[in-house]
């Protein structure tokens, strides 16, 4: 049944399919069938919304004119003939017959594996991906978390300038193929969580403005115009959001979404967005007999965005808690510009282990006010930590990634750290075998001006952070093609050394998912201890050896374990001199069971 004010074409058998589009712009609107079809006028409903129905069989392409002007895509298209300039398509709505039975793991069990589609593999394709999903499920990897897939301008994007939101994207297997990853998935225990953008669209082919009112000129986002979510004709745009979302979780039966950059979502209305479109989903999922994921991507330390309706929240299930990533990284690389500036000591990183914060409403240099709030009372699975990320790796000059910066020793440590708190940990793709590939950011727009913006825009923000040096041309294909995974070929005795250190990990992080934690300093030395019901994890953060005394505790596992001959050598391992004191070495994780 479609419902008033959904939006998009409508395949209704025997060659029908009913068009509805929001243009309250246009004093009249003409659906264009073919290359050569007469225009069909299409009559006007209430606020707005033009429809009409018409013999379109699958495969259709369509476009809709405004006003006599230049034909455009549908704004809800499902896919697109050819790019985000040209006609749309008419295509079935889903793929499946029947809603799957699949239910996500329970945050306390989740363990996230960010991953774009693009430079997963040579290929850059779903259907590539497959042969991989396997060996994460093995790992111990319970959720895929792909980047945007919806369709954007040209062949080389991250996917954070969609324009067509509903369309998924040819270069990666279009709707079928989406459809055939999120069915693996599920087959081998995994769920499926998908970025979406509600903050901002792409800078090239954004026509929604031609259309309606999408966009509110009280505000602005660090990406163009903003949103329309509390201005005239906001309820209409909602509506079109809404739709999106569950356009995604029912058609092609993913688990959940994770939502970009929540902030940025400008809304001063009594209902906000957030809170309403959480709702609509949450009473969807209670329907469907399915329990969906959402997760805000934030760096405001908020907890309104987890806290439940009754308590005045947004009623998500997750937030990110960038703190805790910003904490270990400055620490371990020394970085101090932009936002590490806030960091930098190892006082902060007990902070963020124990409260999943370091800004709580104090003053932030990088910010000039005041930032954050409390967030020692949220249940620590609701926090989603991480050592790297798309935008952590993305936006440095060269998009290298953690090991490269640090060394393996060093990488293993943090990452024992990642996994053995509370919080639910996310990797991204090629950290669970130490890639060292990067990942920069890269683009492919074919509007000279939207190019020397990027470019432009691209170079002021790696000066924020003091990176004078020029980073990757964004629109190089040479710099896509840098960050193309590799699987570990190219070093593969490396690889599955560093699978079983991480596969170890979230053995140790399963069995102690119960026990209670807390973090500490050993006062005058770099080492940080994790303590966790009779295990303690002591992870030596300094260049140098360190000695613990440890009494009756028994030595259970090291993070030295599995290194190749060269990276044990460049530093010294744990080892006892005494019955009572043992000395860890530099970089080096090491973990102990108390008697009891």
């Amino acid at each position: 049944m479609i419902e008033a004010g959904q939006v998009g074409a409508f395949f209704l058998g025997e060659d029908q399919t009913f068009f509805r589009v929001w243009a309250p712009k246009a004093e009249h609107v003409e659906l264009l069938l073919g290359p050569e079809a007469e225009p069909l006028l299409m009559q006007p409903e209430s606020q707005g919304y033009f429809s009409v129905t018409t013999e379109a069989p699958l495969g259709t392409i369509y476009r809709y004119r405004l006003n006599g002007a230049h034909p455009r895509p549908d704004p809800a298209s499902l896919a697109l003939a050819e790019d985000v300039h040209g006609p749309s398509l008419v295509v079935p709505r889903n793929y499946h017959q029947e809603q799957s039975r699949f239910s996500p793991p329970d945050l306390e069990q989740t363990v996230l594996y960010e991953l774009h589609i693009g430079t997963f593999t040579q290929e850059g394709t779903f259907d590539s991906a497959l042969e991989y999903l396997p060996g994460l499920a093995e790992l111990g990897i319970t959720t895929i978390e792909l980047l945007p897939v919806a369709e954007v301008p040209g062949d080389r994007n991250w996917g954070y300038d969609g324009v067509q939101l509903f369309a998924v994207r040819k270069d990666y297997g279009g709707n079928e193929g989406l459809y055939r990853f999120v069915q693996r998935c599920h087959s081998l225990g995994l769920a499926v969580v998908l970025d979406v953008v509600y903050n901002h669209l792409g800078p090239e082919g954004n026509y929604l403005g031609e259309f309606g009112h999408y966009f509110n000129p009280s505000y602005h986002t660090p990406w163009g115009e903003a949103l329309n979510f509390d201005g005239p004709d906001s309820d209409q745009v909602r509506r079109y959001f809404e739709q999106n979302a569950l356009h995604w979780l029912e058609n092609y039966d993913l688990d959940g979404l994770r939502f970009d950059a929540v902030q940025w979502v400008c809304d001063g209305s009594a209902l906000p967005f957030w809170r309403e479109l959480s709702l609509k989903l949450k009473k969807r999922a209670v329907e469907l007999g399915k329990s969906f994921i959402l997760i805000a991507e934030t760096d405001n330390n908020d907890h309104r965005f987890v806290d439940g309706p009754e308590g005045n929240g947004m009623a998500m299930d997750a937030m990110w808690a960038e703190d805790i990533h910003h904490a270990l990284h400055s620490y371990m690389t020394g970085e101090r510009a932009g936002y590490y500036q806030d960091f930098g000591d190892l006082e902060q990183i007990i902070k963020v282990l124990n409260t999943g914060a370091n800004h709580r409403g104090g003053y932030s240099e990088f910010r000039k006010r005041s930032y954050g709030r409390e967030l020692s009372h949220i249940p620590a699975p609701k926090l989603i930590s991480y050592l790297q990320n798309h935008d952590q790796t993305g936006n440095r000059p060269h998009g290298e990634r953690l090991a490269a910066l640090i060394g393996t020793r060093a990488n293993r440590v943090l990452l024992g750290l990642l996994l053995l708190s509370p919080f639910t940990p996310m990797l991204f793709m090629g950290e669970e075998y130490g890639e060292l590939s990067p990942f920069c950011f890269f683009t492919s727009f074919s509007d000279p001006r939207v190019v020397r913006g990027v470019r432009h825009g691209r170079q002021h923000e790696l000066l924020s952070f003091g990176w004078r040096q020029r980073g990757d041309d964004p629109q190089a294909a040479k710099t896509k093609d840098r960050c193309i995974l590799s699987h570990g070929q190219r070093t593969p005795q490396k690889a599955q050394a560093e699978r079983g250190y991480l596969q170890q990990l979230l053995q140790f992080r399963k069995d102690w998912a119960h026990h209670d934690f807390f973090a500490e300093l050993i006062p005058d030395e770099a080492i940080v201890v994790l303590r966790r019901g009779e295990f303690n994890a002591y992870a030596n953060l300094s260049g140098d050896p360190q000695q613990l005394s440890l009494g009756a505790e028994q030595r259970v596992f090291s993070s030295l374990r599995g290194l190749s001959a060269e990276e044990a050598s460049a530093g010294s391992s744990s080892s006892r001199t005494n019955s009572n004191v043992e000395t860890i070495g530099e970089y080096e994780l090491l973990i102990t069971k108390r008697e009891v």
